[in-house]
């Protein structure tokens, strides 16, 4: 799905059923619930509910709260 800020960004929601989804989207880089290639340049682990968003350099994973109030989704 597509969301935008200032911006349009691509982002998947962690369901806990979805991993191969995630796993697709993030090119490999989710394993085992955790993600490389942050922001911060260090592992984070998802949890159900999290929103990994795909950006120029990586990827960022958001709670879903902090996704909510950022992000409005494209109709």
């Amino acid at each position: 799905m597509k969301y935008f800020s200032k911006n349009i960004v691509e982002a998947v929601q962690y369901l806990g059923n979805n991993t191969q989804e995630m796993i697709d989207f993030t090119n490999n880089q989710v394993v085992k619930h955790e993600i490389y290639s942050c922001l911060v340049g260090l592992h984070k682990n998802i949890e159900t509910g999290d929103y990994v968003v795909k950006t120029e350099s990586g990827f960022e994973v958001y709670t879903p709260n902090h996704f909510e109030n950022k992000f409005t989704k494209l109709k």
